[in-house]
């Protein structure tokens, strides 16, 4: 009753604009991620909270402030040091390259939930975004090859896809939306960022790897720019 109800054409639109940008963002971190470490994949995507300002003055015609310049200054040094190789060399990964990719995506969806689910019902444009991506996930593996049926065989994969499809992004997409309808942007990002924070520590128990002392230095100065970027004073809320 509530879909027929509030699936209107405007958040028909509203869920299909957020989903195109949602599937943008899955596909670029899981590209990235085969070619990088999980905890590298997971800060770098964090860094949409810096880029997010940005996207604002674009969209929105919204200047970012001096901290917010400061953080993205803040938050290139961390990413060189998370990425770049020690010595001279200025190489940086595809997988890391791609990573940061996803980024940019996920700052576009961010800004697209803040201006589209003004006036729109959140579960109605949650059902479309989540359709929006299945759609464009199952269009892009017809091309880039499906599962086999080995794999739909094998009870760990098909846990993990559900893993990844209820609870990754169903669940994470709509309690985004949720929380982008009653809390300022930033608290909102900032929670986001702990993503990063998860990530590492994940990478560390399962794939056991090893943080140098210049990965950790730059984490620790992209999750500095993370906080001065979203964080707020008291009695003052972030559009």
């Amino acid at each position: 009753p509530r879909m027929k109800r509030c699936l209107t054409p405007a958040a028909m639109r509203a869920g299909m604009i957020i989903g195109v940008c949602s599937f943008l963002g899955y596909w670029t971190q899981f590209v990235g991620l085969s070619g990088t470490t999980p905890a590298k994949n997971a800060f770098l995507s964090t860094c949409y909270c810096v880029v997010v300002p940005f996207v604002v003055w674009i969209v929105q015609r919204q200047r970012p402030t001096r901290r917010n310049l400061l953080a993205a200054c803040i938050c290139v040094a961390g990413l060189a040091l998370v990425t770049l190789p020690g010595g001279s060399s200025l190489q940086v990964s595809w997988g890391d390259g791609v990573s940061m990719l996803s980024a940019l995506t996920y700052s576009f969806e961010i800004v697209a939930v803040s201006i589209f689910l003004r006036d729109n019902d959140v579960i109605a444009v949650s059902a479309v975004q989540m359709v929006t991506v299945g759609l464009l996930a199952t269009l892009v593996g017809c091309f880039e090859g499906l599962p086999s049926a080995e794999a739909l065989g094998d009870k760990r994969f098909i846990l993990a896809m559900l893993y990844i499809t209820l609870l990754a992004s169903t669940y994470g997409a709509t309690a985004q939306n949720l929380a982008q309808r009653h809390i300022a942007a930033g608290p909102v990002s900032m929670l986001l960022a702990l993503e990063s924070v998860f990530g590492t520590i994940f990478s560390v128990i399962f794939f056991h790897e090893v943080l140098t002392l210049r990965m950790l230095v730059g984490f620790a100065l992209i999750f500095t720019a993370v906080i001065l970027c979203t964080w707020q004073p008291r009695g003052k809320e972030r559009t």
